[in-house]
């Protein structure tokens, strides 16, 4: 049975991937209320990591600002790097998801404490079915092509994604590193970024 789900995954992966690599899908803009789509997301991901002991911590601007862009696809960017950062983070952690404007676009960032990602392993990051050296070993469940997807989603809606992970400043997360998927998006449809503005 769990290894018929991990096929039906898999297949999944890649038919949504195929959808977008191409850049076929035409994009269907709506007006988003940040913060709302974040409180609905949080109180999904707070239940299902109780068990691990793992909280979120949202931080949003006071007034979050509005977006333009498609529903769908910010919310599965959203809810890829949510499940990932869960998956990596050390028990009793919290995984922060931040966001913020800059210029005409928006910025989210979702951050883990765990491991980390190896210098080596950084710049295939976003590469298909490409896995985090050691990630086998600790059988840690995944098909190798959600972030593969994420970067093809977030070039369908304009934007750019990067990553960092480097080891966590505080004294408390003693040996974890802090990883941190940043997100740049258009806050209006049909534009590029343009922090300087």
């Amino acid at each position: 049975m769990q290894q018929c789900s991990k096929e039906t995954a898999l297949v999944n992966d890649l038919l949504s991937l195929k959808q977008f690599e191409p850049q076929q899908v035409p994009m269907s803009l709506i007006k988003i209320d940040l913060k709302l789509l974040i409180e609905d997301l949080a109180g999904d991901f707070e239940k299902n990591w109780a068990d691990k002991g793992l909280t979120l911590k949202v931080d949003l601007p006071k007034f979050a600002p509005s977006l333009e862009t498609d529903l769908d696809s910010i919310k599965r960017v959203l809810l890829e790097l949510l499940t990932n950062a869960g998956k990596y983070s050390a028990s009793g952690t919290a995984v922060v998801l931040e966001a913020s404007s800059a210029g005409n676009c928006i910025v989210l960032r979702v951050s883990n404490f765990g491991a980390g990602i190896s210098a080596a392993d950084l710049p295939h990051i976003f590469d298909k079915f490409r896995r985090g050296t050691g990630i086998t070993d600790q059988a840690i469940p995944g098909t190798g092509l959600g972030l593969a997807l994420v970067k093809c989603l977030v070039q369908h809606l304009n934007g750019t994604i990067d990553v960092s992970s480097n080891p966590a400043e505080s004294s408390e997360a003693d040996k974890l590193w802090r990883t941190s998927f940043t997100l740049t998006l258009p806050q209006f449809p049909a534009k590029f970024c343009d922090l300087e503005e």
